[in-house]
C-alpha cells in the first residue's frame, strides 16, 4: 500500500512564495508580528509560519488577516497571483476576474 500524497502541502513550492505578499502587507502597516497574533487571536508563531509558507491560510483566515492589517483582501490576492505568474507557477492566461 503506498502512502497518501498530501496536497496542497504548505511546503510544496508553489505555496512557499505566496507568504510574501502577506509579510510585506504587515510590514508596510507597520504592525509587528506579535500585534497581529494578538489581533487574530493567535500566537506569534502562527503568524511567522503563515509569513514563511509554512503553514496555509483557509479563506476566512485570509480575510481576517488583511481586515487586521488595514488592507484590501483583492489587492493582496492580486499581488499574489503576479508574484505567482511572475515565477512562472501559474499559466499567464489565467486571469484574475473581479466585478466589485
Amino acid at each position: 500500500m503506498q502512502p497518501t500524497r498530501r496536497l496542497g502541502c504548505a511546503n510544496s513550492p508553489r505555496h512557499w512564495r505566496s507568504a510574501s505578499p502577506r509579510a510585506s502587507a504587515r510590514r508596510h502597516a507597520q504592525i509587528s508580528q506579535e500585534q497581529l497574533a494578538g489581533r487574530l487571536h493567535k500566537h506569534q508563531p502562527f503568524v511567522s509560519e503563515v509569513e514563511n509558507g509554512e503553514r496555509l491560510l483557509d479563506l476566512l483566515e485570509y480575510l481576517r488577516w488583511a481586515t487586521e492589517i488595514d488592507a484590501d483582501p483583492m489587492e493582496l490576492l492580486k499581488d499574489l497571483v503576479a508574484e505567482v505568474e511572475a515565477r512562472g507557477r501559474l499559466r499567464k492566461r489565467t486571469q484574475l476576474k473581479v466585478d466589485q
